[in-house]
């Protein structure tokens, strides 16, 4: 067992920014907190606070009597921010000595906001929300399905308060999808002599052919809901501004410009293949998966007749879908991909998490398809990064939805929609008040709360400053100077008479994140995909593009959200049963994948451990919700 002063020790050399002198500690007005990292990014500070929306924070004076900005006091902070990787250790180090500061980022605790108060360490904070934070419950009383989710409720039905959550004013867009090389299928795949024929009764009727792949088709002499490929070569065009201008020919066997099945995949695949091959790279591939053989979160998982291969919900049911036979059909076409070589030979080794899985070889031009951040490949971005010198003049990547199976499996595998998938959860963070805080000036902390959940105050924690704000505060340092920005955003009113906040920094200049306080964890998240308002963003149209496909199916099986809501002994038996399943998975499914152990042996071996066992401790808390 870690010592107490070892521990201690560990603490002290963790943290990458510690913000200020720990001399104002015992001030009522000051608080420290603990944050999962900043949006310095390395290069623009390492302080917290001088992120200008902190600055500008920490200028005013709080009314604690009518709310919002006004007379009052100030607040005072003081960030302490884990070293990257080391998130999760520090959080319970600082748990397990009890040197943990007075606001705690709930992002990697193990353990729930009622069960850390149980604990001790956090505080009851149900007196503090219902006085000082209308705005905030108004907000979750206007939205139950949010309430439940941050919120508990005792044995005699009391609602209590143990967390602050931050809170997505609608569904966010993806920050991540995956991409492909659009360029490589342009130069390298041959273009099929049948595609399916979306004007005829069967594929307006099934919304495919009668037969599927095309392969199959042919080998059982039916074609109906095909029509012969008028395309017969491939060509593209980048424009002016090939984020924008970029066009091309490319029409995929399903008849579509975009990648819409699983044949479709493996088409590109035989594509990628010949790139590969022509570069000669022994350590390229067309695809990767998670070390486990399956993230846990869906995506291509879900797109073998749904489900997860976890825990998941099925029209209301949670269950165990790791041993169903749609997990068995993804396995079986992840065992093909990987005889063929579609698949990684390395898959299990990359301990990258999904969407970051060997960041350098995407970089570099050396993988087919994969998954990853918005801006860190899309479009002609990777051209900077490629290799091959080919590539660097002509390198795109799309973005591909997640594809509907229509070649493993049964019927009832096939052409059925993911329903399962990662996305942010509209309880986008959440903050802890510790007892540390018992004796501080809390009326005025939770009035500050409060405020970052008007949209006054949501506008500034999500997008930065106005041009206004920054004159009347003195900001050092000052980023939008630096930087040639007048400020975040401006307003005025669009033609549907609508506000219009129209983002002066553009997406892919990274100060923009830098000067907001969203790791703050509170307030509104304003995501923009609402009636009330409209966010201009500065979004090429690959980009756009990208979003209208990533966001083509509804996520209706994720249970993740509901194991906030379990009490301590529940929680430690959830959290028990799912490292007993993750190690399982992690050790046993790709030696499946490998073709070095059956399904049968694999799932008698999961089975052993009873993994549905705990489905009724989610259950119970889904049925609440009904």
């Amino acid at each position: 067992m870690l010592s107490v002063a070892l521990a201690a020790t560990m603490v002290a050399g963790v943290f990458t920014g510690c913000g200020k002198s720990s001399s104002k500690s015992n001030d009522p007005d000051h608080f420290s907190m603990w944050i999962f990292q900043t949006d310095g990014a390395g290069k623009y500070y390492t302080d917290y606070n001088d992120s200008a929306a902190v600055q500008y924070i920490e200028a005013q004076t709080w009314d604690t009597e009518n709310g919002g900005i006004g007379d009052g006091e100030s607040l005072d902070f003081d960030f302490q921010v884990p070293v990257a990787g080391s998130e999760s250790d520090n959080f319970n180090t600082l748990l397990s000595t009890g040197d943990y500061p007075d606001l705690l980022d709930l992002t990697v605790s193990s353990e729930n906001a009622e069960a850390l108060a149980d604990d001790g360490i956090l505080m009851d904070i149900t007196e503090y929300v219902e006085k000082y934070m209308p705005n905030y419950v108004a907000y979750l009383e206007q939205n139950p399905e949010l309430k439940m989710l941050c919120t508990s409720t005792d044995d005699e039905g009391k609602t209590h308060y143990y967390q602050i959550c931050m809170l997505g004013d609608s569904v966010r867009d993806p920050w991540q999808g995956y991409m492909y090389r659009r360029d490589w299928i342009v130069k390298y795949a041959t273009p099929t002599d049948y595609v399916w024929d979306w004007d005829s009764d069967t594929v307006k009727k099934n919304g495919h052919p009668e037969v599927t792949p095309l392969s199959e088709a042919k080998k059982q002499n039916n074609l109906t809901g095909w029509k012969k490929n008028e395309v017969t070569s491939f060509s593209a065009s980048d424009g002016d501004d090939p984020d924008n201008t970029y066009e091309d020919n490319v029409i995929f066997p399903s008849g579509t410009s975009d990648p819409l099945t699983i044949s479709d995949w493996e088409w590109m695949f035989e594509a990628f293949d010949k790139a590969i091959a022509e570069r000669g790279w022994d350590d390229a591939y067309d695809i990767s998966i998670s070390y486990m053989g399956n993230s846990t979160l869906g995506d291509l998982v879900s797109s073998f007749g749904g489900g997860n291969g976890y825990y998941y919900i099925n029209d209301g049911t949670v269950e165990y879908d790791g041993t169903s036979e749609n997990f068995k059909t993804y396995t079986e076409c992840m065992q093909n991909w990987y005889d063929q070589g579609w698949l990684d030979k390395q898959f299990y080794t990359r301990t990258d998490i999904f969407y970051m899985i060997n960041t350098t070889g995407v970089s570099q031009g050396k993988v087919g398809l994969w998954s990853a951040y918005t801006g860190t490949a899309l479009g002609s971005v990777i051209r900077d990064t490629c290799m091959d010198e080919s590539d660097k003049e002509d390198a795109y990547a799309m973005a591909a939805p997640l594809p509907i199976n229509d070649t493993y499996g049964s019927d009832a595998q096939k052409f059925k929609d993911p329903d399962c998938m990662y996305h942010d959860s509209r309880k986008a963070a959440a903050l802890g008040v510790t007892n540390k805080c018992e004796d501080k000036d809390l009326a005025t902390l939770f009035t500050f709360f409060d405020w970052t959940y008007t949209m006054e105050g949501a506008l500034l924690t999500n997008l930065g400053l106005t041009e206004e704000q920054i004159s009347e505060t003195k900001l050092d340092p000052n980023l939008y100077e630096e930087y040639g920005y007048k400020g975040s955003y401006e307003l005025t009113t669009g033609d549907d008479g609508k506000p219009l906040y129209t983002q002066l920094i553009p997406l892919d200049d990274a100060v923009g994140g830098a000067v907001t306080a969203t790791r703050m964890c509170v307030g509104l998240q304003l995501n923009g995909n609402t009636d009330d308002y409209t966010i201009e963003q500065d979004e090429s149209a690959v980009l756009k593009h990208a979003y209208e496909l990533w966001t083509k199916y509804e996520d209706t099986g994720s249970a993740s959200d509901y194991a906030s809501l379990l009490n301590s002994d529940d929680s430690q038996t959830w959290s028990t049963m799912q490292t007993t399943v993750r190690d399982y998975m992690s050790q046993n499914l790709p030696q499946v994948i490998r073709g070095e152990k059956t399904w049968d042996e694999y799932v008698a071996g999961m089975e052993a451990n009873d993994p549905s066992s705990v489905c009724e401790l989610l259950q119970k808390q889904i049925d609440k919700a009904k």
